[in-house]
């Protein structure tokens, strides 16, 4: 679980820095590729929660919003990814839900 607190950190980084072109992101954007096929290795893999509907298996609901067009109790987004370790839940995804 403390090594998913890193990749965490990295992907706030990356959603920061957008589309740079500098050199250190793009060498950020590799350390990440490759930490999360060592995890893939090891059978943890992220799960997508946006636009799924809410389970209390899976995620943590921190925020709820209204949301023009979106059906009630559907994840908006994540605002911390969830994690599957060989297919059992290793972290439930922090996620906002719309009212």
């Amino acid at each position: 679980l403390p090594l998913l607190d890193i990749i965490d950190d990295m992907e706030k980084a990356l959603q920061f820095a957008e589309e740079s072109e500098q050199h250190s992101v793009k060498g950020v954007r590799i350390i990440h590729k490759k930490f999360l096929a060592l995890l893939e290795k090891q059978g943890v893999l992220p799960f997508i929660s946006a636009g799924t509907p809410f389970n209390h298996d899976l995620h943590e609901a921190v925020a709820m919003a209204k949301h023009n067009g979106s059906v009630p109790g559907i994840v908006l987004d994540e605002l911390r990814r969830g994690y599957l370790w060989n297919n059992a839940l290793l972290r439930h995804a922090q996620v906002r839900v719309a009212e």
